[in-house]
């Protein structure tokens, strides 16, 4: 009785299972940019340093990026179409 392992449960891998409001650089140059044309991680870092692009947060040494800051900076470069 006292011998049974416990129930395992169906668990994800760590990385797979936590959905992360904070995107990494990499993650936010493909998200403004697509998989076929991601934004490069050195133009984020150009633009951090510029005061330009999306706002960021800074923990220590990370950078991360919310996904509504990224939709927000996307939404600000909008153009509307003349005569549409």
């Amino acid at each position: 009785m006292g011998t049974e392992a416990p129930e395992k449960k169906n668990v994800a891998p760590f990385t797979a299972s936590i959905q992360s409001p904070l995107l990494d650089p990499i993650s936010a140059g493909t998200y403004l940019g697509g998989v076929d044309h991601p934004l490069p991680v050195q133009l984020l870092a150009d633009w951090r340093y510029k005061g330009q692009g999306p706002t960021y947060i800074k923990v220590g040494r990370l950078i991360r990026y919310r996904k509504a800051a990224l939709d927000a900076w996307l939404q600000s470069r909008e153009v509307a179409v003349k005569g549409a």
